[in-house]
């Protein structure tokens, strides 16, 4: 029976889309192609047409998570005037996407997947998400916004903290306490870097 066209790219959407689900519920280690299989309702064979392994589809459910997140975040700050007001935009996002993604379960797969091609690949996607920023920080101080600064330092401090704010959530009594914090981490910086 020859399968009608564009199937195929159905159902490894329908996998990446509920794989991603379970990746995110679960992390990357506990998450088994059984589990996977289950969720979806579908034969491991056909997840195996899709993915050589749990690796590769792990991957590309991060990679279609990191793409969209780039979307979201290019379109939240493209009409916004300053440095400034793109990082607290940029906080406001991460504050009300705090869950959202793959993106808390990266150093489990970095720290557990058995080959370099795929660390490499997932590094590259962190590197994207740290150059926004890079490029943010960096239009700051041409636009005298911000003093002249060693500018991937800043960037790698600004970047820590707000990808780690994740975890402060446990921490606070509710979503408005965590854009909060962000918009003080993004003060705290901006006072740092303005200019005298």
């Amino acid at each position: 029976m020859v399968r009608p066209a564009g199937q195929g790219e159905v159902t490894r959407k329908k996998i990446i889309d509920n794989a991603t689900i379970l990746f995110e519920q679960k992390g990357y280690t506990s998450t088994s192609i059984e589990d996977i299989r289950k969720f979806i309702g579908i034969s491991k064979g056909n997840i195996y047409t899709h993915f050589s392994s749990k690796e590769e589809l792990y991957f590309q459910a991060l990679e279609e998570s990191f793409k969209q997140w780039k979307v979201d975040i290019l379109e939240e700050i493209k009409n916004l005037p300053s440095a400034k007001n793109k990082l607290y935009a940029i906080g406001k996002y991460y504050s009300d996407n705090v869950s959202y993604g793959l993106e808390r379960t990266v150093p489990e797969f970095i720290s557990t997947v058995g080959t370099d091609e795929f660390k490499i690949k997932a590094r590259y996607l962190i590197q994207e998400e740290f150059d926004l920023f890079y490029g943010i920080i960096n239009e700051g101080v041409k636009h005298n916004e911000f003093k002249l600064i060693n500018i991937h330092d800043v960037t790698l401090a600004l970047y820590s903290v707000f990808t780690n704010l994740s975890m402060t959530k446990y921490l606070l009594d509710s979503v408005d306490d965590l854009d909060k914090t962000y918009e003080n981490v993004i003060t705290i910086f901006l006072q740092g870097l303005a200019k005298n």
